[in-house]
């Protein structure tokens, strides 16, 4: 997530104390876009619950008939990312499965230069045989205005902020499509992401929905702000072609069988077995991240007895620790399956939730670090029992606590007795560089003097170490890595304690420096 510093310990086996950290020295910064296109889940999940549905009077000056304002309690559902491209729909009528789109004029069917826009000049019942042919269905409105808006009911996908081409592919002074004149391809507009990661869900194309009426909605290229709206209605015939109307599908279970064998874009070829294991990461890291966020609003209420609130945060880990736990395993399983790169860009998407999340609670925490210092230390081994995803005794570390003697470990083989032996060297160099800090005291201008001067001068020696890990990685199957891992994690447990404490120390006394401080960690995990 942010703080990658402690290399392949494990992404996830790390989420809880990151996300802590994260609240307690980035909390109330600005809301982060949304995630980029490319790379990015082809279907997107909707969790379950209310949202607001229809016109708010509230943020509008008046509300049409047709978009009446009520709340709808929806079961979770998945959506895709981006509206249905017109390479994605030729691998349905190549497969015998789709009538051809519309082409000419303004229609983007049987264009080679437009295969990564909006496929349009479809009609309802064509976009029904689509999303069939991939197992899945049209959203109803109401799904597709949840994804599209959100829980808060905003009055576009982005907030409240005024529709413009830096956020839609609309009409405006510039003419159509931003002064295209037509579609652009799929989110080219990232900073328009709905909250729940849609693309174009406002612009571009309408889009088809199920239902009792012919209706799409989020508006098209050739649409001003008024029909960009999330709650804008469009009512057609559903056996009408348009050059402005498409579509997106919808579904219980995410499916995209169909994408790895299409010859389209690098980053729409995407396997589902991937695809799928990276949108259960998002589901297990949102869990995750609710046990944290329930752990911290124990401790966030003003002026409440230090005691007392960390005795409230260990009783809630006593409770969850296990439920937790095995997310953060099952996370650290996905990470291997799906690769390191692939894994960064969920870290990314978790680290912005955990941003949005921790808002409530980001004005209260620090009165808590402010009046509990040693409270605040104790907290830092809690992170490590939710890590662990099991309770430990929030007892202080002892000061001098050894380093994990080298002993050869049974039952390993000789390459895994040297990725376990490279691993724990690694927490090590972790652990000696932060251990720099503290040497000033509250002096954090000499402080991030001595430890910027400590990193360069090893720097070489960390790429060594951290290149060196990566290849005897390579090198190993699935379960032998396992083996290791589990061994590192073991026989790290006091390295990891020491560098949390430190970490949230620094963390605590020199907020100002805290973006230094992360780069020089993130330095240490350079290749």
């Amino acid at each position: 997530m942010a703080d990658d510093g402690a290399g392949s310990r494990g992404g996830a086996s790390l989420l809880a104390g990151i996300a802590v950290l994260l609240l307690l020295t980035q909390a109330g910064s600005s809301r982060a876009g949304p995630p980029e296109a490319e790379g990015a889940a082809c279907m997107l999940l909707v969790p379950a619950g209310p949202f607001w549905m229809g016109c708010d009077p509230k943020r509008e000056e008046a509300c049409p008939e047709n978009e009446p304002g009520r709340q709808i309690d929806l079961a979770a559902f998945y959506i895709d990312r981006h509206e249905v491209t017109v390479a994605q729909y030729a691998a349905c009528m190549q497969a015998g499965e789709c009538t051809p789109a519309g082409e000419g004029g303004r229609c983007n069917g049987g264009r080679a230069d437009r295969a990564r826009h909006p496929v349009n000049c479809v009609d309802f019942s064509q976009a029904q045989a689509y999303c069939r042919f991939r197992g899945l269905r049209l959203p109803s409105e109401a799904e597709w205005e949840k994804a599209a808006r959100g829980e808060q009911g905003s009055k576009y996908p982005w907030g409240d902020a005024p529709a413009s081409c830096d956020r839609a592919v609309m009409s405006d002074r510039g003419g159509p499509g931003c002064g295209s004149g037509t579609t652009l391809p799929v989110c080219s507009r990232p900073q328009g992401a709905s909250p729940h990661g849609l693309c174009d869900a406002a612009g571009n194309v309408w889009e088809w929905v199920a239902g009792d009426q012919a209706v799409s909605r989020g508006g098209g290229f050739d649409a001003g702000p008024q029909a960009l709206r999330a709650s804008a209605r469009l009512a057609s015939h559903r056996g009408l072609r348009n050059y402005y109307g498409g579509f997106r599908c919808a579904g219980d279970q995410a499916v995209d069988h169909e994408l790895a064998a299409l010859p389209s874009a690098p980053e729409e070829r995407e396997s589902s077995e991937k695809t799928a294991l990276e949108q259960e990461a998002r589901e297990q890291g949102q869990k995750a991240l609710d046990h944290v966020i329930a752990m911290m609003r124990l401790i966030a209420e003003p002026g409440q007895d230090c005691e007392q609130a960390l005795a409230q945060a260990e009783a809630y880990v006593k409770e969850h620790g296990a439920d937790l736990g095995r997310k953060l395993r099952r996370l650290e399983q996905i990470e291997k399956e799906i690769g390191r790169d692939r894994w960064r860009e969920i870290e990314k998407e978790l680290d912005k939730l955990a941003k949005e999340r921790f808002e409530d609670v980001s004005k209260t925490i620090p009165d808590f670090t402010r009046r509990c210092p040693e409270q605040m230390g104790r907290l830092g081994q809690l992170i490590k029992s939710l890590e662990k995803g099991e309770p430990e005794p929030a007892e202080p570390p002892a000061a001098d606590e050894p380093p994990a003697e080298r002993v050869p470990e049974p039952g390993l083989s000789a390459e895994q007795q040297d990725l376990l032996d490279i691993g724990l060297k690694r927490f090590e160099s972790i652990e000696t560089a932060i251990g720099v800090a503290p040497k000033h005291g509250k002096d954090c201008e000499a402080a991030i003097r001595e430890l910027s001067a400590y990193v360069q001068a090893h720097r070489e020696e960390f790429k060594q170490i951290n290149r060196r890990f990566e290849a005897l990685r390579a090198r190993l199957g699935e379960e032998q890595l396992k083996q290791v891992d589990l061994k590192i994690v073991d026989r790290s447990q006091g390295t990891l304690r020491k560098v949390m404490q430190s970490m949230m120390d620094f963390h605590r006394e020199c907020p100002q420096h805290v973006t230094r401080f992360n780069e020089l960690m993130r330095a240490i995990d350079e290749k």
